[in-house]
């Protein structure tokens, strides 16, 4: 056998167990990372199919999740507000939307830049935000209505929390 075809077959035995472990970490990952939160069966839903490596991930996804649904729901509110004409609520919940949406998006960029008590200051501004809409569309009927989803971004941005509590205690 030639060395360089030695050397590679040497080179693939040794990196494939690695590759093999580095496989199984990532479901015990999100295992241990949704143990820590009421959602367990629904932060599995956001994070099974997707690549986290390290709870700073996990952070990451779960907030880019919260900033589709917070938009989703904004989408929904704004085509209920144009069928409600003048309807204060509507109005109001829209408004609390946008800056749920705003302060998902920031606490994005400071997850990004390590800043976890900035982070968590900025995801509880959006449940506080979205809180009164939340509420007032679990006791609406209205057909169309962002309940579901509004309630989905809660829950999101609780598990939000959890998790970057998590970080913020590793630094």
């Amino acid at each position: 056998m030639k060395p360089v075809y030695f050397f590679c077959f040497v080179l693939i035995l040794t990196l494939l167990p690695l590759e093999i472990l580095s496989d199984n970490k990532r479901p015990d990952l999100v295992k241990k990372t949704c143990e820590q939160t009421p959602y367990k069966d629904y932060c599995n839903s956001i994070l099974q199919r997707s690549d986290a490596d390290d709870l700073h991930d996990c952070a990451e996804i779960i907030l880019k999740t919260a900033k589709l649904q917070a938009r989703e729901v904004k989408k929904r509110i704004s085509d209920l507000s144009a069928k409600a004409n003048k309807d204060d609520n509507i109005k109001g919940c829209l408004e609390n939307f946008k800056d749920a949406d705003e302060q998902i998006r920031n606490s994005l960029s400071a997850l990004a830049q390590n800043r976890y008590s900035e982070t968590l200051a900025k995801i509880n501004a959006a449940i506080k935000d979205a809180r009164p809409c939340v509420d007032a569309n679990k006791k609406s009927s209205t057909q169309g209505s962002p309940s579901d989803i509004s309630q989905e971004f809660i829950k999101t941005c609780s598990i939000g929390v959890i998790v970057t509590t998590t970080l913020n205690g590793k630094n």
